[in-house]
């Protein structure tokens, strides 16, 4: 019987901004990788670091609690130097931080970059898949959930 996500790194999430930050301007941008941890908790984290109110902190998307995720938050208010010091828990890292003119909003991204480990898999079964694979990149694949989902 196949296994799936058996431990957090065998699932991997990465978001791909909907734009290149400016570098300019009030709000920070931080490069969060977690595990472990989903985004409310992140949200709780930065607020209870910096005192910035939970509602004036930005994602563009929730993450799965179950994996390691990377993704970006918007902070108001402090120094990208400050952010990366930033400590925020178990499990949790500050990657890059950066300035830009705009709080993040949910759904300000071009999508989510995945990695997933499926172990105990049939040979049979794996050849299948990677038919499926190979049609799938060829021809693509039918997006039923919105664009910032592939």
């Amino acid at each position: 019987m196949p296994r799936i996500r058996s431990i957090p790194e065998e699932f991997f999430v990465e978001e791909i901004p909907h734009t290149t930050w400016s570098g300019d301007g009030p709000h920070t941008m931080l490069w969060i990788e977690k595990r472990l941890v989903n985004t409310h908790d992140i949200v709780k984290a930065l607020s209870a670091a910096t005192t910035i109110p939970p509602v004036e902190i930005g994602f563009a998307g929730r993450k799965d609690r179950n994996a390691v995720t990377r993704q970006w938050f918007s902070v108001p208010r402090i120094d990208p130097d400050q952010a990366l010091a930033l400590e925020l828990g178990t499990g949790v890292t500050v990657l890059d931080a950066t300035r830009h003119a705009e709080k993040l909003r949910v759904g300000q991204l071009s999508g989510n970059r995945f990695e997933l480990v499926v172990r105990d898999v049939d040979a049979t079964v794996a050849e299948h898949a990677e038919q499926r694979l190979t049609s799938i990149r060829e021809k693509g694949l039918i997006n039923r959930f919105g664009s910032q989902r592939f």
